[in-house]
């Protein structure tokens, strides 16, 4: 499948632009990826192309087959031979993923970036041009909103007609900031201490939450501490007597 966007300006604001389509996949299909390439109004990302320049366009990969450990076996404990506990996943039994969902972000960002200042987890996502003092339109996968639950295992060597939606919009600085050190922690606490659910889970009620109710619910969180506070401070405080009933 080929796509293309044209006549994109950079700083303007996009809030989604979805492509959707559907591809034929296996376990034993070859790596798949997604390509993307950005390139200047006019300039070609084939190389074979007169107007070919790959200094005036950037190009960026996702792989959309990834694998990962086989999904535990669920037990219906109605059941009459059930098991009393649920089979383990063996580490080294692995299975390909196939990812339906990319969301990709162009960072509206065209001002004098110090990259000595960016934190290493953000700088990954960023390339600069040291000879040109450059750096290029910065374009991000992102995967902070990403839920672990709509990957699609693929658990035998049929083959497939998977769906893939394809996300396009435009983010902030300081959005792409927080959202890659919040992806680089929340990764590298899962990488040394396992996988938590309640990440998920708050990532879930971000997506499927009113922002309305969300900022209501913090609004009201707040003044309910404020006023625990204030009740606290201006509490009596009485001594001890000195028998305790």
């Amino acid at each position: 499948m080929i796509a293309f966007l044209k006549d994109i300006k950079f700083g303007e604001n996009i809030n989604s632009i979805e492509f959707d389509t559907k591809l034929k996949v296996s376990a034993k299909s070859d790596p798949i990826y997604l390509h993307l390439h950005l390139m200047k109004n006019g300039v070609h990302p084939d190389p074979i192309k007169s107007s070919f320049d790959p200094l005036n366009g950037i190009y960026k990969r996702f792989s959309l087959l990834r694998t990962m450990k086989r999904p535990p076996r669920k037990v219906n404990l109605l059941e009459k031979d059930a098991p009393l506990t649920s089979e383990k996943t063996d580490k080294d039994d692995l299975v390909p993923y196939w990812y339906p969902d990319v969301t990709v972000n162009l960072v509206n960002y065209d001002e004098l970036l110090d990259i000595s200042t960016i934190q290493p987890c953000t700088r990954r996502f960023i390339y600069a041009d040291r000879i040109r003092k450059q750096y290029y339109p910065i374009v991000y996968f992102n995967e902070f909103w990403e839920l672990k639950n709509k990957r699609l295992p693929i658990l035998d060597d049929e083959v497939h007609e998977m769906p893939l939606k394809i996300s396009f919009s435009t983010t902030k600085m300081i959005f792409f900031q927080l959202m890659t050190q919040f992806d680089f922690a929340i990764k590298n606490q899962e990488k040394n201490y396992g996988e938590h659910n309640e990440f998920e889970s708050i990532k879930k009620m971000f997506l499927e939450s009113s922002p309305w109710l969300i900022a209501i619910t913090f609004f009201v969180s707040l003044l309910h501490s404020l006023f625990d506070f204030l009740a606290f401070k201006n509490g009596k405080t009485y001594p001890l007597s000195k028998y305790w009933f």
